[in-house]
Order: structure tokens, then C-alpha cells, then sequence
């Protein structure tokens, strides 16, 4: 099947599955015109990273008295094609055909590669490695052929649902300078869930981006000067309460998804700083399910990624990533020079397993210091007296409670307690009940713990709390 292409049927995948615009945004890209009112099947992308591992298997080409090898051609056709000099409206006007040596080069690369025929092999691979990273990128006019080539994984399908989390970072450079070789992008990516404790459901999420743009060009190596860009960051269309925490960023609402737009103009040594955070409503967690799929721009090199996602105490979590790791109640995903989109799915259920103590201490002269496995409350008919008993292990003398306290998100409980007798190796009963986790486990009826008194174990700087 073969298509005529037009202002209004242009697919917004000529420029790659994470670009998301329109067909008459794109059709301002001048490489893209000279292919309107032609007949074509698809379209083809590549970079130059594509471009230098062919040379690679097929050793050095010459064209129009230049040597092109995998290590000069970024900087010989930059220096040919793409002098940032050059770049002002006269120059298109009378130099518009400095860029024919491209036409030249992939002659004779594809010439090469078929009389080459036993690097057919290693060519292949290398193609179908270059889909993955997105250095070769393809999208056919033909649906069904188009299905075929996603479903084979060759093609990144991407689109936005009520299902997924999200986030897709497109920088748009001015002047055609190829500065991604020396931009170096951190993307952290935190997020938060909260729950339902009546329901036992993850309730919402909140999830904070912060991406760092670094610039560590230097003044001798090929257009490595002034970087201008305007960054596209979407983000799911579900996504509310949106805090934007940088200046110059713009919202922008599409009908699929959110935009948020940065201008940034970075120079050698200079750094550039996105912050925002929004959050994730429950219709996104289906069955406290939560999928994310971070979607890779094609010709970022240095790309390093931190996410991390916590979540509660109670909640038991799978997860079907082999590179994240789940550590406490957090899971831990970490990528340095990430060279391909990635993706996860959360898979949890809440467990009803009661709070567990693991610390029971007199850490001054009427304090006791408690510490559980994770966040308890008090019951909501319940009070102090009701809640704590401390008793003589021995005598059975049991001592007025006259104030708890929780600190450290409700992991650790002070107990003041009146009138405590200052005798060394007294042992103590500490009585726990009507006590309960984040949903709703109440502690075991009664928690007996035993604690005593030690000076040498007091901590002075605990003297103040309670």
C-alpha cells in the first residue's frame, strides 16, 4: 500500500512514537516537505549514531573527497552540513543544497552494505538492536503492516489511557544543532501512594518529576556552543493538582494527555532544572495495580534515570522489572545511560499481618520508647489510659501514664510515666492495646513488652520529648 502525503495525513510518528504534535507541526520541519505530494509506503528515521555503527561493520566510505569513518563522521558532517554559522534564514535561501552530501553517503553505504553481502548477519542484528534504541525508527502507512511490525517489537507502540502512568520528555532544538552528545539528562522520578484504610485500596498517588539538563560540551568539539531547546514533557491526562516548581514552564491540555513546556537556552558548564509534581487519582489503580512506562527519546545518549516509588507497610508488591529492586517499603529503579524506553507494573495486596515491636527501651528517668515495624494509631475510641499500661514485673505496682507521643510517622511511641521509681535493674511489664496499623490491623490483645531500668542506656537527648 502506498499513500500520497499531505498537510492532513502526515503521521505524528515520523518523528518518532514519544513526539507527540500535530501533522501541521511537523510539516514545518523542512526535511519533511520535500516529501509532500510524493507517493510513499512509510517513512524512515535514523540518526547519527545508526549511521556510525554501519561504517563500523563496513569500514570507511569516501564521498566527494572526504573519508568518513566511525570516528569522524559526527564531526565532518556537522562541519559539512549542519555549521551553526550557517543557520540564518539567508543560508536556506542560497546554500540549500549543503546537505546533498547526505544523499551521496547512503549510496554508497547502501551500495556497500550490498556487495558486502557476508555482513548481511551482523547488519541485521544491529538493526533490529537499533529499533530498540530507537536510532532507526520506521512507521508504515499500511495499518496492518504497521500492527505487524509493533507486535514484532521493532516498533514502540505508545498511547495514552486511563490505565498507565506515564512520562515522555521530547527536547525540540533550535538551529539544528546536534548538542545531545554532550547534554547530559537526569530524570528523578518519585512516587508516593496513599490508601483508603476503610476500603484497604490505594486511594491516590502523588508523583514528583525533577529533570536536570547538564551541559558539559567544550568550545573545540563540533557545535557544542549555545543549546537552545523548548522541552515537552507529557504526562497522563489523568493527572490532577499539577504544582509546577520551576519558573518559565507553561501547561499545556491535549485531549489524550497533559503537556508542560520549558524554553531553555544552556550554555557550556551550565545546568537547566525542571520541577513538578501532580497526582494520580484511583481510577488509575485498577485492582492496586500501578504501571509506568517511561518513553525514551531517540538520540539521547547520556540519559540516567532514579525512580522510586514508595508505598505502605502493609501493602505485599511484585513487580514484573528484574533491574528494580524492592527494598523496605520502596522500590528502587536506578539506569545510567538508559538507551531504550523501560516499563513496570506493580502488582500488591494489602496483607493483615498485625505490627510487630522490635525496640522496647527506658531511655530516661520516666520515659519508655517503643518502636514498631511500621505506623500505628490509636483505635478512634480509645485514649492513653486505655491504650498503655505499665506495671512491676514483680510487685505488680502498676504507674500512672500521663502522656504518649508518637514521632517518625508514627513508628515510635513515647510513653511518660509518673512517679517511675530510679531503681537500677527494676523490671517493667509495658501493656500495648487498642492500638492499630494504616488499615486498620489492631495489635495483638494485650502487647506485652518488659523493659528495665538502666541509667546506662539512657539517652540524654531524649530527655525533652514528652
Amino acid at each position: 500500500m502506498t499513500i500520497k502525503l499531505t498537510p492532513d495525513n502526515v503521521p505524528a510518528q515520523v518523528v518518532g512514537p514519544e513526539q507527540i504534535t500535530t501533522s501541521n507541526a511537523i510539516l514545518k520541519s523542512r526535511t519533511v516537505k520535500v516529501f509532500i505530494n510524493a507517493v510513499r509506503a512509510g517513512v524512515v528515521a535514523i540518526n547519527f549514531s545508526f549511521v556510525e555503527k554501519i561504517l563500523g561493520i563496513l569500514g570507511s566510505i569516501n564521498v566527494k573527497g572526504k573519508k568518513f569513518t566511525i570516528n569522524n563522521l559526527f564531526a565532518l558532517l556537522t562541519s559539512t552540513v549542519s555549521n551553526i554559522d550557517k543557520h540564518d534564514i539567508n543560508v536556506f535561501k542560497i546554500n540549500c543544497d549543503r546537505k546533498s552530501i547526505l544523499k551521496d553517503l547512503f549510496f554508497k553505504l547502501i551500495t556497500s552494505l550490498i556487495l558486502k553481502f557476508w555482513k548481511w548477519p551482523v547488519t541485521l542484528k544491529l538493526v533490529e538492536q537499533s529499533f530498540k534504541t530507537k536510532d532507526l525508527q520506521i512507521h508504515f502507512f499500511n495499518p496492518k503492516l504497521q500492527k505487524n511490525i509493533i507486535k514484532k517489537g521493532l516498533v514502540e507502540s505508545f498511547s495514552s489511557n486511563d490505565t498507565t502512568d506515564f512520562l515522555a520528555i521530547v527536547e525540540n532544538n533550535y538551529l539544528g544543532l546536534k548538542a545531545n552528545r554532550y547534554l547530559r539528562r537526569t530524570v528523578f522520578h518519585d512516587v508516593q501512594f496513599f490508601f483508603d484504610r476503610e476500603r484497604k485500596v490505594l486511594s491516590e498517588a502523588t508523583v514528583k518529576v525533577r529533570i536536570r539538563t547538564d551541559h558539559f560540551g567544550t568550545f573545540n568539539y563540533p557545535l557544542s556552543g549555545t543549546y537552545q531547546s523548548v522541552t515537552n514533557i507529557s504526562i497522563p491526562k489523568l493527572a490532577k493538582n499539577i504544582k509546577i516548581l520551576s519558573a518559565g514552564v507553561t501547561l499545556q491540555h491535549e485531549k489524550d494527555l497533559q503537556v508542560l513546556n520549558f524554553h531553555k537556552i544552556l550554555r557550556i558548564g551550565e545546568t537547566a532544572e525542571i520541577a513538578f509534581q501532580y497526582q494520580l487519582p484511583a481510577e488509575l489503580f485498577h485492582d492496586n495495580t500501578y504501571s509506568f512506562q517511561y518513553i525514551k527519546q531517540s538520540g539521547v545518549q547520556h540519559e540516567h534515570i532514579f525512580e522510586t516509588v514508595s508505598y505502605p507497610d502493609q501493602y505485599q508488591l511484585s513487580i514484573n522489572n528484574k533491574q528494580a529492586n524492592l527494598v523496605e517499603s520502596k522500590m528502587l529503579f536506578e539506569q545510567t545511560n538508559l538507551d531504550r524506553s523501560y516499563s513496570y507494573t506493580l502488582n500488591g495486596k494489602f496483607h493483615l499481618q498485625t505490627p510487630r515491636v522490635f525496640f522496647h527501651e527506658i531511655v530516661s528517668p520516666s520515659l519508655i520508647q517503643i518502636r514498631f515495624n511500621e505506623p500505628v494509631y490509636p483505635t478512634n475510641d480509645s485514649d492513653h489510659h486505655k491504650q498503655i499500661k505499665v506495671m512491676n514485673a514483680k510487685t505488680g505496682t502498676e504507674y500512672n501514664v500521663e502522656k504518649i507521643q508518637f514521632t517518625n510517622d508514627n513508628r515510635y511511641l513515647f510513653i511518660k510515666v509518673a512517679a517511675l521509681p530510679q531503681v537500677e535493674e527494676t523490671f517493667y511489664h509495658v501493656h500495648l492495646s487498642q492500638l492499630q496499623n494504616a488499615v486498620g490491623v489492631v495489635l495483638q490483645h494485650p502487647k506485652k513488652v518488659t523493659v528495665i531500668y538502666r541509667s546506662k542506656n539512657f539517652r540524654p537527648e531524649l530527655f525533652a520529648v514528652a
